[in-house]
């Protein structure tokens, strides 16, 4: 009996494919994450949680529809998907094991900020548009390469690190620009990134725990709208707006960026940026930045009274 149940397991093992085999990884952390964090206890931030934690959120808001009001204005529909979301990440943000820079992580649930990247289009055409580095324009203005740039000069992360976030958002403007499909950017994403991960997996460094949350927000966003946009018969029916994945993608960068300005602001740029402040906190704008491109991809705001 033992061994026909080991064949059977064997067997039901062998019939995963790699994608189905990393949901169930994904949950399993996800749900581990729950249980410990329901006896009050800390949980230790890495890439993967982050990652994991980002499309929980997503889930949070397009799966429970039905919490929001729809007779209402633009702006009074906004306000409550950001404080649906801030809530919910809030809660999750409390139980990880990090003694956190407060006003960096904050800053990230700014209503007007938040409101700004739930503007998908500016959010793309800026970010993909051309550099203003020569403007001396990190933030708002500057293109997504340009804060990149950023992150380099601030000694955030290394040149082997810029390196590699210039491949990969290379692959995302592609995208934008209709030159790379969903499907080919993710497996891009996931091709560089498993690259890395090879020799880099040290998350005690700022720069390896920056880079690889980075490309985790990127990866899981990208693998959400592919389940549950992309591929989705309901959806596909109908004209499936361009390129929406990439403003996760810039929403995380941006949260990183002006996490490293406030630590400059309190603490002056020759002291180390708190790296796990800082991608706590880009994990709010990438989620929030998400979120609006999942309401455009899903057409929500089409069904406002």
């Amino acid at each position: 009996m033992e061994t026909n149940l080991n064949i059977k397991s064997e067997s039901m093992l062998n019939k995963l494919n790699f994608r189905s085999m990393k949901k169930v990884i994904l949950g399993l952390i996800a749900t581990v994450f729950i249980s410990v964090s329901s006896f009050g206890q800390k949980t230790q931030i890495t890439p993967t949680l982050i990652g994991s934690i980002h499309n929980k959120a997503l889930d949070n808001i397009f799966k429970n529809e039905s919490s929001f009001n729809f007779n209402s204005t633009e702006e009074e529909f906004k306000l409550q998907i950001i404080n649906h979301n801030n809530t919910f990440l809030k809660e999750k943000i409390e139980m990880l094991d990090i003694n956190p820079n407060s006003t960096i992580i904050t800053q990230n649930y700014n209503i007007e900020k938040c409101l700004s990247l739930l503007n998908t289009d500016k959010l793309l055409s800026v970010n993909f548009g051309k550099s203003q580095k020569q403007k001396g324009k990190y933030l708002e203005e500057s293109n997504i390469f340009d804060k990149i740039d950023f992150l380099f000069d601030s000694k955030v992360i290394l040149d082997t690190d810029k390196t590699t976030l210039y491949k990969i958002f290379q692959d995302y403007k592609d995208n934008y620009q209709g030159r790379l499909s969903e499907e080919e950017l993710l497996n891009k994403v996931n091709n560089i990134k498993s690259e890395y991960y090879r020799t880099n997996s040290d998350y005690s460094k700022t720069n390896i725990l920056v880079t690889l949350t980075i490309m985790e927000t990127c990866s899981n966003s990208l693998e959400w709208f592919d389940e549950n946009y992309y591929s989705n018969p309901i959806y596909t029916t109908n004209a499936v707006p361009v390129a929406v994945v990439g403003a996760d993608a810039v929403g995380v960068v941006i949260g990183i960026a002006e996490g490293i300005v406030q630590s400059g602001i309190q603490n002056g740029t020759n002291v180390p940026v708190d790296g796990a402040s800082v991608v706590t906190g880009a994990l709010i704008s990438g989620v929030t930045s998400s979120i609006g491109a999942g309401i455009k991809a899903l057409s929500w705001l089409t069904k406002l009274f």
